[in-house]
């Protein structure tokens, strides 16, 4: 896959390696930690790890890892890494963690005094259906501490092994990997990040790995999940020797999906489904009864928070109780949908936090999501989470789904596709009047998609995205009008500002938006994601009294277009007792190829000079 920094190595028959390859001695603290209370490499760190290793050693169907790491604690904020949580797969007691040890040193007149986590401190909580976490907290952490823990990881999953994170939320001055891969075993090595690839690319079968002076991968940024870049690396049991010869472990694509249509095809209840189809109206077209489902679905089942692609309910208790998983009630819809005659499909996910699928690799674990896929007769398509429908706003769907591909599930051309948002739009009046020494402002904000925080609606709007162009308080005049009216949702506000102003300032609404999009990569070699496509279109008219004087900027009129995906625009029209100004920004798709870096950045640096510039009305004295 060209999406990712990677190297693919054999590693075969690799002989056993020593572990013990870290020089820090456990619970002591050299002198060099002592007086280490600031990252050169990352100076803003609340926290580093100042040393980690892991071991990992496969053995037949079955792996260990055994993980030692030392953090010190460098500000207040850092404490809370004080806080552990190691989470694994607990499902059929696939994984588990054991040989738990951790304790906190602090030097206390010239002596280290070690308080140790008892045994009988560290809990194992069931997080849902599939994960457990050990989750313990460290005694006595307080600003130049130094927290050190030791675990291991028994795991059966040795098809697809996440080995070693070499990157964390916190920069790490050494990190070391060692592997022991035993018996017959053939696996590939999936090297991934910037460094990791640049030291080791070019070493076969590498049995051992060091880098030093990782900054954290907060430094990552236009990405959706910051692992998916960070260095790591990855494993992937590509065969085995037997007596019989060598037996590839790689299945295909379609095998998977059989295996799990037919987990579905145990629970499905085609009288339970068609007499629920017959309690949803169709409608006059095909996209209202479409709508029909969605709404009905939307307001009617309750999500039980279980993730995952496998069901585990019959669909006529699901139908009853009105409440499932993510694959219980996204399978309902789905054959709902048929019913109706309606063109769906299901597609498997992983959504932004879980991570992006390798579709070189056929394994299932990787999805974290089974959604609805609608092709209506209009040409149009639509991604459906049953779990998280908008009744109001269907088509867009939640934005941790849209994470790269898609796989294409009970389609008859199983194949993995690209999944595209639809644009969210965002218009912007801003009317201002001056009368009396006063100036009265009417703003109205309508917008669409992702723009809308229902939780949020007014302060959201009001502040994430654009800033007023007089930066003065306006007092309200009325309480603000809210609607929603043809998929579009709209704020009315009034306001009066009542001190004599001599001289008023209109900035660029989307100044500070437009200035959050920071270019400071030398180069690029990962995509670059954005949040969603989007459209901004901003009006601005003042009336300019006859004691005012105009003062514009120069060269103000501007249309940047690198690609059709980017445009910016600005332009303006002013006679004698009227300004309106307009601005235009446009970003037509989420995802931009590694490749178009270079003209991003150029493009964002030329559009933020631009956004700077100012109209500044200046009042003339009068005799």
């Amino acid at each position: 896959m060209n999406r990712f920094i990677f190297l693919f190595v054999l590693l075969f028959y690799l002989p056993k390696v020593n572990a013990q390859i870290s020089k820090i001695k456990w619970g002591e603290i050299s002198k060099q930690e002592q007086a280490y209370n600031q990252v050169a490499f990352d100076p803003e760190a609340d926290a580093v790890i100042l040393d980690e290793k892991g071991f990992l050693s496969i053995t037949g169907g079955s792996y260990s890892l055994k993980v030692t790491r030392r953090i010190k604690i460098l500000s207040e904020k850092g404490i809370n890494h004080g806080n552990l949580e190691l989470a694994y797969y607990a499902y059929k007691g696939f994984e588990s963690i054991g040989s738990i040890k951790a304790q906190t040193l602090n030097e206390v007149e010239g002596k280290t005094e070690v308080s140790r986590v008892e045994s009988k401190n560290i809990f194992d909580l069931k997080v849902n259906e599939l994960y457990n976490v050990k989750r313990l907290a460290f005694p006595n952490v307080k600003v130049g501490s130094i927290i050190e823990f030791q675990y291991q990881l028994h795991s059966q999953l040795i098809d697809v092994i996440d080995a070693w994170d070499f990157q964390h939320d916190i920069p790490t001055v050494q990190s070391q990997f060692e592997l022991d891969i035993q018996g017959n075993l053939d696996y590939n090595s999936l090297l991934i990040g910037q460094e990791l690839v640049k030291k080791y690319s070019h070493q076969k079968n590498t049995k051992s790995f060091v880098l030093q002076e990782i900054p954290s991968f907060n430094s990552l940024h236009y990405t959706y999940n910051k692992k998916n870049i960070s260095d790591r690396l990855k494993l992937q049991l590509k065969g085995y020797l037997t007596p019989n010869g060598y037996k590839s472990a790689i299945g295909s694509w379609n095998d998977l999906s059989k295996e799990l249509i037919f987990n579905y095809s145990k629970y499905v209840n085609p009288i339970a489904i068609k007499t629920l189809a017959q309690k949803i109206p169709n409608g006059s077209t095909e996209l209202e009864t479409f709508e029909n489902v969605v709404r009905y679905f939307a307001h009617t089942f309750r999500f039980n928070g279980i993730k995952g692609i496998y069901t585990t309910k019959a669909q006529k208790k699901i139908i009853d109780d009105q409440y499932g998983s993510v694959a219980d009630l996204n399978h309902v819809l789905h054959q709902v949908l048929k019913v109706k005659k309606i063109d769906t499909d299901l597609i498997l996910l992983s959504s932004r936090s879980y991570g992006k699928i390798m579709t070189t690799f056929p394994y299932l674990r990787q999805f974290d999501y089974v959604v609805n896929l609608v092709r209506l007769k209009d040409q149009s398509t639509y991604v459906i989470d049953a779990t998280a429908i908008n009744g109001s706003q269907y088509k867009f769907a939640p934005l941790h789904l849209f994470n790269d591909y898609g796989y294409l599930l009970t389609s008859s051309k199983q194949d993995f596709i690209q999944l595209n948002q639809f644009t969210s739009v965002y218009e912007a009046h801003f009317s201002y009047v001056l009368i009396n020494n006063m100036i009265q402002q009417e703003r109205k904000d309508a917008f669409n998609g992702y723009f809308f925080e229902p939780d949020n609606f007014q302060k959201a709007i009001s502040n994430s995205y654009l800033n007023q162009p007089i930066k003065l308080v306006f007092d309200e005049l009325e309480k603000p009008e809210k609607s929603f009216d043809q998929d579009q949702y709209s704020i009315l506000q009034t306001g009066v500002n009542k001190q004599d102003q001599t001289i008023i300032t209109l900035i660029n609404p989307l100044k500070h938006f437009i200035h959050s999009f920071e270019f400071k990569e030398a180069e690029r070699t990962n995509p670059l994601e954005f949040n969603f496509p989007f459209s901004f279109l901003v009006h601005v008219d003042i009336n300019i009294p006859d004691q005012y004087e105009l003062i514009q900027p120069n060269d103000f009129e501007k249309v940047i277009k690198i690609t059709d995906d980017l445009v910016y625009f600005q332009k303006f029209v002013a006679s004698s007792n009227e300004l309106k100004i307009l601005y235009q920004l446009y970003l037509g798709k989420a995802v931009f190829d590694a490749k178009d870096y270079g003209q991003l950045k150029r493009a964002f640096e030329e559009i933020n000079k631009n956004a700077q510039k100012e109209f500044i009305l200046k009042r003339n004295r009068v005799n």
